[in-house]
């Protein structure tokens, strides 16, 4: 007996799915000649979304700078990470101080979130400067930094800066997407940026009072005030 509409449309949707994922057009002219044959038109497809057809939505297009469009804006496409130092790894999804200054990463983070501790533990207690680190390609450490280029230094460690980046806290403000992140959280206006990683604070000073470690550039225990700031993250993280 001749099959139904909708089963028709089925398997059209799957011829469909592979016709428009090779991108032929010897298969486009098949597809439309199915079509026909099939007793539909395109007029009545033409009203259908790809989601009642059961086809793939496209990929994220690939931004001239090689980034993933929808990635964040001013984020790089995800890298391998750029730092491999060492770092002391712990059970559990929190990074945690420890008694020399330096951080332990948690296990369970992803591998960009280990190499951004990583990262951060290279330049714990470098004297800050305001503007310095800047104009430096953050592949090489510097002798001194400020709130932005520290942060800078952590993302391009966790692979999400390029080596040339050099931002500052105002256009951190406007950099990956909206709201804390699950692994990432940059806290940002025009005068400060400061960041939690796995839930360790990354700052310039101890801005929560006594107990919140060095005050310095590194990695304090306490959660800060978060008045007056703007909360990103990168994607995926």
């Amino acid at each position: 007996m001749p099959s139904s509409p909708n089963r028709r449309a089925g398997a059209l949707a799957l011829l469909a799915a592979v016709t428009l994922a090779a991108g032929s057009a010897l298969g486009l002219t098949v597809l439309a000649a199915l079509v026909g044959l099939a007793g539909l038109n395109t007029g009545a497809l033409a009203g259908t979304g790809d989601a009642e057809l059961g086809l793939a939505q496209p990929p994220l297009a690939i931004a001239a700078g090689g980034g993933q469009a929808g990635a964040g804006q001013g984020q790089a496409a995800a890298q391998e990470p750029s730092v491999s130092d060492p770092v002391t790894l712990i059970p559990g999804s929190r990074a945690i101080l420890l008694a020399d200054g330096y951080a332990a990463a948690p296990a369970a983070a992803p591998a960009a979130v280990r190499a951004m501790i990583a990262a951060g533990n290279q330049i714990v207690g470098r004297p800050y400067v305001y503007g310095g680190g800047h104009g430096v390609p953050l592949s090489v450490l510097a002798p001194s930094y400020d709130c932005s280029s520290s942060v800078s230094h952590l993302l391009y460690g966790g692979g999400l800066l390029p080596a040339d980046a050099d931002m500052t806290s105002g256009e951190l403000e406007q950099w990956g997407l909206p709201g804390p992140g699950r692994w990432v959280s940059i806290y940002a206006n025009p005068d400060h940026v400061y960041m939690y990683v796995a839930g360790l604070r990354w700052d310039t000073w101890n801005a929560a009072g006594p107990g919140d470690g060095p005050d310095g550039i590194g990695w304090h225990p306490l959660v800060r005030s978060a008045a007056g700031f703007v909360v990103r993250h990168p994607a995926g993280l």
